[in-house]
């Protein structure tokens, strides 16, 4: 590691990929290695004292409304206990997916990154997904709140369909910005829940209780997934919502008036 430079850590899962999700949402958060190192056993002791092993969200909560039992509440509360008390900071993004799909199919492609690298726009649909939006924003993001001299490592909870172009975005990303922010982007790496452990199980946590939260409304969710989004955001303002004016922003900031005509199908000549 270069001398005077601090590292980061950022850890991220997903939620709302199946086809009938309204939102599709990726979160999770930001520390020290030393916060990470401290907040690990934490929550593994929490899981232990519930008689688990591991973590998925999933799992852990009941459909719906259905309230936690005595003892799985108890479980959340020394979860959320070794989240807060290690400064995990969170990051993330959930995209409005109905609104994502109602824009034009070249506005999408431009939106979700699936122009990097293609050879033509035939055949992008696979590529124009929300994920990769709420990917690019997950990386701009991070290095925008880190510090000069900090560089944000990313690890993002492995899903196949997704990587390898998330690979080419990574890299379109880091190169479009400002020098002085790029130095603070690390490496990327997609990782097996499994394999890494509480830092992913943190961020399913996140994922699954905002799009939960988003998908259901607060009404018709479980008050102990909405206990434990409010516990989990600590800074509200630093995951983002994306919807149909944030797409149209993000393209009148990117792009000429000719340029949008054309993503919009309204001419036919290049870009």
């Amino acid at each position: 590691m270069v001398m005077g430079l601090e590292l980061l850590r950022a850890f991220y899962d997903e939620s709302g990929i199946h086809g009938d999700a309204k939102f599709c949402a990726l979160t999770g958060f930001i520390a020290r290695p030393s916060e990470w190192e401290r907040f690990d056993p934490a929550w593994r002791v929490a899981l232990a004292e519930a008689g688990l092993k591991s973590f998925r969200a999933v799992d852990f909560f009941p459909r719906r409304r259905k309230p936690l039992s005595p003892r799985r509440r108890v479980c959340l509360a020394g979860l959320l206990q070794a989240a807060s008390e290690n400064n995990l900071v969170p990051s993330g993004a959930i995209v409005n997916t109905h609104e994502f799909q109602s824009m034009a199919y070249l506005e999408r492609c431009y939106l979700s990154g699936a122009l990097v690298g293609a050879d033509d726009t035939d055949n992008l649909e696979k590529l124009a997904k929300p994920y990769y939006l709420a990917f690019h924003h997950c990386l701009a993001h991070a290095a925008s709140i880190a510090k000069p001299g900090e560089k944000v490592e990313f690890v993002f909870a492995q899903q196949w369909e997704f990587r390898d172009q998330a690979f080419k975005v990574f890299w379109k990303v880091a190169s479009d910005l400002p020098p002085e922010v790029r130095a603070r982007i690390g490496g990327c790496m997609f990782k097996e829940m499994e394999d890494i452990g509480p830092p992913l199980e943190v961020a399913d946590l996140l994922a699954h209780c905002w799009f939960a939260h988003m998908q259901y409304g607060a009404a018709e969710n479980s008050v102990d997934r909405e206990h434990a989004l409010d516990r989990l955001m600590v800074e509200p303002g630093w995951l983002h919502r994306y919807g149909k004016a944030d797409f149209e922003m993000l393209m009148d900031r990117g792009l000429s008036p000719d340029q949008r005509a054309l993503l919009r199908g309204e001419v036919t000549s290049g870009i």
